[in-house]
């Protein structure tokens, strides 16, 4: 039986195979070619989230409970050393060309003078890998603290210290061969996690 389909499928002479095929195939690569991309995608936005997880939580856990600015021995200290010297290259080895930040918010009870921005703490203790990387969380995000605190003023408020953890990374397909779908998969990833 498979003898006689194949015998017939070679006798075929006509090269409506080859023409169905040449249709075909293409669109068939296309089609595994974006899977694989978009897997490869949402497989880094994970790692994102996980790295940004395991940030936040080694920042509280190492360095949010010490004194806070750059003193010896201070949260800034910490942060440079541990986090950034530390982990950072471990994630770089991950995810090459990663970038993030880590802030510890705390809040003031006791400001001078009640005002909006008074109960936010600065400067607020940062730092980022590579050197220059730019968050989306400032002192603003927490505006306004005073006299009716935002519901983010009111989590630092009622936790005392935060710890934020951002991490940023531009997606690159393997290939750039199918412009329609490598466009679409160039894109900044954004992961932060709050502790």
């Amino acid at each position: 039986m498979m003898n006689a389909v194949l015998k017939q499928i070679i006798r075929r002479s006509d090269g409506s195979a080859l023409v169905e095929l040449a249709i075909a195939l293409p669109l068939i690569i296309m089609f595994f070619y974006g899977g694989f991309e978009y897997s490869r995608l949402i497989q880094n936005q994970n790692t994102l989230v996980a790295v940004s997880r395991q940030l936040g939580a080694a920042a509280l856990r190492l360095c949010a409970s010490r004194a806070k600015g750059a003193a010896p021995g201070g949260t800034l200290e910490c942060l440079n050393t541990r986090i950034v010297n530390e982990i950072g290259s471990q994630i770089e080895a991950i995810l090459p060309g990663v970038k993030f930040k880590v802030s510890v918010v705390r809040w003031n009870p006791n400001p001078g003078i009640p005002k909006e921005g008074a109960y936010i703490d600065e400067p607020i203790d940062t730092v980022s890998y590579p050197a220059g990387v730019v968050g989306k969380i400032s002192k603003e995000y927490f505006l306004p603290d005073y006299p009716t605190p935002s519901e983010q003023a009111a989590l630092l408020r009622d936790h005392e210290v935060l710890v934020y953890s951002e991490v940023f990374y531009e997606n690159q397909p393997l290939f750039s061969v199918i412009p329609l779908l490598s466009d679409n998969l160039k894109r900044e990833l954004y992961a932060v996690s709050v502790f």
